[in-house]
């Protein structure tokens, strides 16, 4: 379950106050990938570590509500570099390719990916190389 906490800070000695929401992660996974495809369920996880050792795709499913997201961080996990293709993301204009991984092991790239319950899809939203 998505839990959603209030925070309420006062950082002008109690004058004013600043209510912050914080959402909390579903259920973190973490999935070795040795094979062909892998299939992510965003109904039951919203962040998933993916310790790449072979050419994989990588499907999601499971979308139950617009705007449900999904952050995989995907890792090199071998001295041989993985390459990823996306089974059914949809990509847009500013994001109008899948970008290519780092290829040093133990590198890690974040990819975010957001439910449209309109075009039942998911959408790739955002990337980041090289941590």
């Amino acid at each position: 379950m998505n839990l959603l906490k209030f925070l309420t800070i006062k950082p002008d000695g109690g004058q004013k106050a600043i209510t912050a929401s914080i959402n909390t992660i579903k259920s973190p996974e973490s999935i070795i990938v040795n094979t062909p495809t892998v299939t992510i369920d965003i109904s039951k996880i919203d962040y998933c570590r993916v310790n790449l050792r072979a050419n994989t795709t990588i499907s999601i499913t499971g979308g139950t509500k617009d705007g449900e997201q999904l952050v995989l961080a995907l890792v090199q996990d071998s001295a041989t570099p993985s390459i990823v293709t996306w089974g059914n993301l949809r990509l847009g204009t500013d994001i109008s390719f899948f970008p290519t991984l780092s290829t040093q092991q133990h590198k890690l790239d974040r990819v975010v990916v957001m439910y449209d319950s309109v075009a039942n899809t998911y959408d790739f939203v955002s990337y980041s190389r090289g941590f």
